[in-house]
């Protein structure tokens, strides 16, 4: 065999070098481009569904222009038609001040031209009124909304990385068991536990109230509402008391004006009568969240101040009494109404989509003139658990509620800037804490910059 010289087997050498880098440049290459094709995929994928989100806003602003359109032709004809009635008015008054100054039998005419000026004031004044309404109603259709789509594209990435990686772990203790199916236990006969960590569930549902956007994550999964289960409890029972309230009023009005002035309907009795009289003893202890649990036995309150109680403190005490009171089938005609079907089935447990739709009832009704809507959203904005949500969007007021059980940790709110908005996070991270409170405030935070990339111009 033929030895090979040493240049040769220089040769040889970085031949073989050049070969070995060509295969990693070649394998870097397919694993660069996999990982860009797998980029360009998502981004392809959000940018679609972003795409039809804008075809539809395309077809909105389509029908919104050609309102526009017609709007604007119906406030030109309005305007001229008001100068055609300023100028006959002006012909009019003339026509009377001549009358005024002449010596004629005037008596019938100058009264004719007067009821023709009263009329025609009156039809100057609805023009005036109707221009005014076409000009508001113009002025708010002008109003669009754009979809930073580039910036929402970087905000889910980062969200959804925050959501998959950054929550606390949970701590999981397990009794441990032998090859035979027997517990395990220590020198002194106690069963040893065996420690393991979990990553939690996390669901969370936002809307913007007015405007319908959307985004959700596990948010269909099945969690117990804890303290939650209060909002809906109290929305049902003081939308029945606002609605008894308002019948009330309309019969006393009519019995008013059948009979006189009097201070009440006589023989009514109330349904929800929540001036009526609770008092806490040893019987109504209940353990948890709230301030009644620490009051003296004997202290009395109000239905009413049990129902600011449960609102901004969640309260178990005075829910347990609300509920003996009232029942529950209030709340489960309202989860029926609402098309909730977990909360219908049982009020103890709820998923982060059905808790959203709650709370824009709860939006709805207290933006209403309801008699217990301002209650409800004050007291609500008075939640003292502030460290979750009204965290992670402030200075932006909020109207909260929070539920705290093994396996839950939730909270949920109506978050208040130029376009309110709900945000539920429930998560099975029982353990609280600062480090869980400052997963959820970030989150928080992310999602309130999402909702500022849906931008009016």
């Amino acid at each position: 065999m033929r030895k090979f010289s040493g240049s040769e087997k220089m040769a040889f050498a970085v031949s073989s070098v050049m070969f070995v880098l060509f295969l990693c440049a070649t394998v870097l290459a397919a694993t660069l481009f996999g990982l860009l094709d797998e980029t360009e995929t998502d981004f392809s994928s959000y940018r679609a569904e972003a795409e039809i989100k804008l075809s539809e806003l395309e077809k909105e602003k389509n029908r919104v222009q050609a309102r526009l359109t017609s709007l604007n032709n119906a406030l030109e004809l309005a305007e001229k038609t008001r100068s055609e009635l300023e100028s006959r008015i002006a012909q009019t008054e003339a026509e009377i001040a001549k009358l005024q100054h002449s010596f004629e039998n005037k008596d019938e005419l100058y009264s004719e031209l007067n009821a023709k000026l009263s009329s025609l004031r009156t039809q100057l004044t609805e023009k005036e009124l109707e221009i005014v309404s076409l000009k508001e109603t113009i002025s708010e259709l002008e109003k669009g909304y754009g979809l930073d789509i580039n910036r929402q594209y970087e905000l889910l990435k980062t969200l959804e990385t925050w959501l998959r990686e950054s929550a606390p772990m949970n701590r999981v203790e397990t009794p441990a068991i032998s090859a035979d199916g027997s517990p395990v236990l220590d020198e002194n006969g106690a069963p040893v536990i065996e420690v393991s960590y979990v990553y939690p569930k996390v669901s969370v549902y936002y809307e913007d109230v007015g405007r319908g956007y959307r985004y959700a994550w596990q948010a269909e999964e099945v969690y117990a509402l804890a303290g939650c289960a209060q909002a809906p409890f109290a929305l049902s029972v003081l939308k029945a008391a606002s609605e008894e309230q308002a019948a009330y009023d309309q019969k006393l009005a009519e019995y008013i004006s059948q009979n006189g002035v009097v201070d009440a309907l006589p023989g009514y009795t109330w349904q929800y009568d929540f001036s009526k009289i609770f008092t806490y003893t040893e019987e109504k202890y209940r353990p948890g969240a709230g301030t009644i649990k620490d009051q003296e036995f004997g202290v009395q309150y109000t239905h009413r101040e049990l129902f600011g109680l449960l609102l901004s403190y969640c309260d178990t005490v005075a829910f347990a009494e609300l509920k003996t009171e009232y029942g529950t089938a209030l709340t489960q005609q309202l989860a029926k109404d609402l098309g909730l079907s977990v909360m219908r089935n049982n009020a103890e447990r709820s998923t982060a989509a059905e808790l959203g739709t709650v709370m824009k009832e709860i939006s709805r009704f207290t933006e209403s003139s309801a008699t217990y809507a301002s209650f409800m959203k004050q007291c609500m904005s008075e939640s003292v658990h502030t460290v979750m949500i009204g965290y992670g969007v402030a200075p932006k007021k909020v109207a909260q509620m929070y539920g705290w059980d093994t396996d839950a940790y939730h909270d949920m709110a109506i978050v208040y800037d130029e376009h309110p908005y709900v945000l539920v996070i429930m998560t099975d991270m029982d353990q609280g804490g600062e480090a869980v409170n400052t997963f959820v405030q970030k989150l928080a935070a992310m999602i309130d910059d999402l909702h500022e990339t849906f931008y009016a111009h």
